[in-house]
């Protein structure tokens, strides 16, 4: 039996280098975390216990003085740990997106919306529509790829917090 340890909070700055980005990605994690802790446990994995690495691979941006938006593709994946040297990708998901972000009455960026890709025979549409019909937006955040994987970011993460490799991956 393998203990979970409890993960500290995820700083985006770890592994994300440009500050608009890493804005966003911080913005998207926070959301990411709180959206996941109403969701309770799952298996015999401890939701409080987890983090979530969130990237972004961004293909246009708009910002004006008090609102900036992104369409990016937002890869999130949920992670547990355990032994300190044992990790499991709990979940994720890989969505084509625009997030809206302005800032609030104290100066402060927070995530206004946040649009993403619908299901089924609505994928396509959907993206075309938050992409303002920018077919060729549109194309490159379905396109994917090009940004760093969770899993690069997650070891960035851990290291930086001090558990040290190798690490195991557990499978799904």
């Amino acid at each position: 039996l393998s203990n979970q340890d409890d993960l500290p909070p995820v700083d985006a700055c770890i592994y994300e280098e440009d500050p608009t980005y890493q804005l966003a990605t911080q913005v998207l994690i926070d959301h990411f975390e709180e959206e996941r802790a109403s969701w309770g446990g799952r298996r015999d994995v401890d939701s409080a216990k987890t983090c979530v690495i969130v990237t972004l691979d961004v293909h246009k941006v708009r910002e004006t003085d008090d609102k900036l938006i992104l369409w990016a593709s937002v890869a999130e994946n949920e992670y547990a740990l355990y032994d300190g040297n044992k990790y499991q990708n709990v979940s994720g998901s890989w969505i084509p997106s625009r997030i809206t972000m302005e800032k609030d009455s104290n100066g402060q960026w927070i995530l206004a919306e946040l649009i993403q890709a619908d299901d089924g025979t609505r994928y396509e549409p959907s993206i075309i529509e938050f992409c303002d019909g920018d077919k060729n937006l549109a194309r490159k955040l379905m396109a994917g790829g090009g940004g760093k994987s969770c899993d690069e970011c997650f070891l960035m993460y851990l290291e930086t917090n001090g558990y040290s490799g190798p690490f195991e991956v557990i499978p799904y």
